[in-house]
């Protein structure tokens, strides 16, 4: 068995690693799925520059219940995140998150 631990979304392990006390707000456009637990948001920049931290993160359906109801009328609609980021280990990668903290939708499009 190998030492080797795959990583994924750089930027939010290093936010993660570096800045786990800090929140951070990102913007991210729904991809809707009905037959999914999760919600999944793509193109994910943080709030106030243009840097991309990820192409994509997926948070589960019932912790986003708790701050908004979202539905199929805001597939591709502009969302603003915020929360702590993390990172948690999975069959082998390490992949960075985010402890959500809030969730709206975006005034912008």
């Amino acid at each position: 068995m190998s030492n080797f631990t795959k990583i994924t979304r750089d930027s939010l392990l290093l936010l993660a690693d570096n800045k786990s006390d800090q929140i951070i707000k990102f913007t991210g456009h729904l991809k809707w799925n009905e037959s999914s637990d999760w919600f999944t948001f793509s193109s994910i920049i943080l709030l106030g520059s243009k840097e991309k931290i990820t192409s994509h993160i997926n948070l589960p359906k019932h912790k986003i219940n708790k701050f908004i109801e979202i539905n199929k009328l805001d597939n591709h609609k502009l969302f603003i995140i915020e929360g702590y980021p993390s990172s948690y280990l999975s069959k082998g990668t390490r992949r960075g998150s985010i402890k959500l903290k809030n969730i709206q939708r975006s005034q912008n499009k």
